[in-house]
């Protein structure tokens, strides 16, 4: 019952959002709008942007380095989304990308790598509690890893078939722009659920730099600390590329943790020692509830349902496909075969990442892994610190760029033309406030990643990019007989995203 209330909770936040922003809508002060002048329409960069280029393009670029990031015209409804002109562009054919091979495979990479990875111990620890259990954790993470490049491939080539240059605008030349409300619903909702955990993720993480630092802080005093003092400054900044020098930090942070992971590990620093015949306590210990503990079920346990919870929060992890179109477009000389070049480099280096800090905290903590894994760990550890503070900074400054590209999609998804400071940062405080709340309501986090990877993440990923190709293959004048037999294997990929979909919310309602 507690975990069907937080499947309620969510739905409430998301319905919260958007009522409010509704009600900012009806309220005075956009009564004005009617008055102004509206903006020009924004410009979408054929190449991927630099520094200094306008807050829109810079989100479009560095909200790579967030796995739940969907683009402002991805949020918007078919009768007022952005017309954006794409040129027609064959497999053949050398558009005008400008990033080079090995540019585009380090955006990717580090685009793929996100906060999901630290939810994954949790995944493997709801079916397992002996260190066996993280053999077939690996094979489930390495063969979803395969699949979600494949999709991700999907979408690159429907882009060259039919001259897409966003996720969206994929969906309507192939599905019909009259069913383009799915994907600006999915999209928004799981863009509402990343913005959510991430304030989640600070409080927490917050909480325990504060007690490291001396002066220890509750989680809800931490979450409205931050959010107060710094997420809310950064969200009103009017100029997105100021934060443009942090994106790189977030690929630090996720490298030092994983190899801080390693290094707990094998100091056994959490696990109690045997000399001399004497067990002495460990050298470090986990805050309360969260010390290691194992059992005996092991790697034969992957076989029960509950391993339907690591498999949707692996969705969540490997969820980057809203810019499979950008990352198309942006690769110099983009054929099929270097785009392929691209994908499968940056998903076998994120996927070894991913399983690595997954199974590290798994082997380190057991049945009691968290949500987050880094919580596991002792505030006094100053190796894991170190770790907690650069994602902790990595997550700071990526924060706007997500909450900004929310905010505005839900500003024309609602058709606030008024665009003054006044109508933007009352929108932010409002919307911000909202989120707040979800988080300080919701305490688990591992529910929120496997709840929003079985019924979004499984559609972005799987469903919509199949659908989206067998459309184009169908509408393409010279398809081989080869191309269309490969529909078959991309609808049963669809059919599979589907279905584990569908288990995967019924298991996480049931099991967190």
């Amino acid at each position: 019952m507690a975990r069907q209330m937080n499947a309620v909770r969510v739905s409430c936040s998301l319905l919260l959002t958007c009522g409010a922003t509704y009600a900012l809508a009806q309220s005075p002060f956009h009564i004005s709008s009617t008055l102004a002048k509206p903006p020009p329409p924004p410009v979408i960069p054929k190449s991927v942007p630099t520094v200094g280029e306008d807050a829109v393009a810079v989100i479009e670029n560095q909200i790579s380095e967030i796995d739940v990031f969907v683009k402002p015209e991805d949020l918007r409804l078919p009768s007022i989304r952005l017309e954006i002109e794409a040129k027609h562009v064959e497999e053949e054919e050398e558009p005008s990308g400008s990033c080079s091979l090995l540019t585009s495979i380090f955006n990717l990479a580090k685009g793929t790598i996100g906060a999901g990875a630290f939810g994954l111990s949790a995944g493997i620890a709801t079916y397992g509690n002996a260190p066996s259990a993280a053999v077939p954790a690996a094979v489930v993470a390495s063969v979803l890893g395969v699949l979600s490049a494949y999709c991700f491939s999907l979408i690159g080539r429907v882009c060259a078939y039919t001259g897409a240059t966003s996720y969206k605008e994929a969906w309507g030349k192939t599905m019909g722009e009259d069913t383009a409300w799915i994907i600006a619903t999915a999209c928004t909702m799981k863009t509402v659920m990343g913005v959510i955990g991430y304030s989640m993720i600070l409080g927490e993480t917050g909480s325990l730099l504060s007690a490291t630092a001396g002066f220890p802080l509750s989680r809800s005093q931490s979450m409205l600390a931050i959010t107060g003092f710094v997420l809310l400054p950064l969200c009103w900044l009017k100029d997105m590329s100021k934060l443009a020098p942090f994106s790189f930090v977030g690929t630090m942070a996720t490298l030092y943790t994983a190899l801080a992971m390693t290094f707990r590990y094998f100091t056994k620093s959490y696990l109690p020692t045997k000399v001399a015949g004497n067990i002495l306590p460990p050298t470090l210990s986990s805050p309360a509830g969260l010390n290691p503990v194992f059992g005996t079920k092991g790697a034969s346990s992957v076989f029960s349902s509950s391993s339907l919870v690591l498999v949707s929060m692996l969705s969540t992890a490997y969820l980057i496909h809203y810019n499979a179109p950008k990352y198309y477009t942006s690769l110099k000389n983009n054929t099929i075969p270097r785009f392929n070049k691209v994908v499968s480099t940056s998903f076998a280096f994120s996927t070894v990442l991913t399983i690595l800090i997954a199974i590290m905290g798994f082997l380190t903590f057991g049945q009691a892994s968290s949500g987050f894994i880094l919580n596991n760990y002792s505030s006094k550890d100053s190796v894991m610190a170190l770790s907690r503070l650069a994602v902790a900074a990595s997550i700071t400054f990526t924060f706007p760029l997500l909450f900004v590209g929310l905010r505005d999609g839900v500003m024309d998804l609602f058709a606030i033309k008024n665009r003054s400071n006044n109508v933007v940062n009352r929108m932010t405080v409002a919307m911000l406030s909202l989120v707040l709340l979800a988080a300080l309501n919701l305490k688990d986090l591992s529910f929120l990643f496997a709840f929003g990877g079985a019924s979004l993440g499984n559609a972005i990923i799987y469903v919509f990019p199949a659908l989206m190709f067998r459309s184009a293959v169908n509408k393409k004048l010279n398809a081989t007989p080869r191309l269309k037999q490969e529909v078959k294997i991309a609808m049963g990929t669809g059919v599979l995203g589907l279905v584990l979909g569908v288990l995967g919310v019924a298991k996480s309602l049931q099991v967190l």
